[in-house]
């Protein structure tokens, strides 16, 4: 749908030369990518109904997980790529449900569940990070919170599981996994897969 959108956007600024060509191929691009951040906030919403998510634990043939597989497939949050590495990444997740800080750097993170993602203040995301908050156990589906406390970091493709805090100044090393309810403490370093402590508090 989103590349039919951006086909009829640059069809429109080929055929029509009230502006010469490239400023009407810029003028298209910019509009295609208003409208497809505008269309993905308004279907991640629509998606829950315009509610909040909240943590569920559910077996996989019950409504309540195929409405949060509805959610999966009419969301599609992969434009928030276009603010990786700016100032105005935290905004684009708190547009999506996210709870998040201030001064945030996120290079390239992916939150699955965005409104059961709380960011504190001064958190380092670096490229490839994930932060899933749910899994699929034995025909049951679980979801939970994940919270980064303030000035927490997590290294490149760092893997973190639902039910999860990682304390105030703590660190995830690069490639580490931390699996579900791990409670990392302020200012300890963990690495690993799955990940253990390192280093403890300073």
């Amino acid at each position: 749908f989103m590349g039919f959108v951006g086909l009829a956007f640059f069809g429109f600024a080929i055929a029509e030369h009230w502006l010469p060509v490239p400023v009407q191929m810029a003028l298209a691009a910019f509009a295609t990518a208003i409208f497809t951040i505008a269309y993905g906030y308004v279907m991640e919403w629509a998606s829950f109904g315009f509610k909040r998510l909240k943590p569920m634990n559910s077996p996989v043939l019950e409504p309540d997980f195929w409405s949060h597989e509805r959610h999966w497939k009419l969301c599609a949050p992969g434009f928030v790529g276009l603010f990786n590495g700016t100032p105005f990444k935290g905004t684009a997740w708190r547009l999506l449900g996210a709870k998040v800080g201030k001064m945030l750097f996120d290079d390239g993170a992916l939150f699955t569940e965005r409104a059961l993602t709380e960011v504190g203040d001064y958190v380092t995301l670096s490229r490839g990070v994930t932060v899933q908050n749910h899994t699929l156990e034995e025909g049951m589906f679980k979801s939970g919170m994940i919270r980064l406390e303030t000035g927490s970091t997590v290294g490149v493709n760092g893997y973190i599981n639902y039910d999860v805090t990682l304390g105030a100044g703590a660190s995830l090393e690069p490639d580490s996994f931390l699996m579900k309810g791990e409670q990392v403490p302020p200012r300890a370093v963990w690495g690993g897969n799955p990940a253990r402590q390192l280093r403890a508090s300073s």
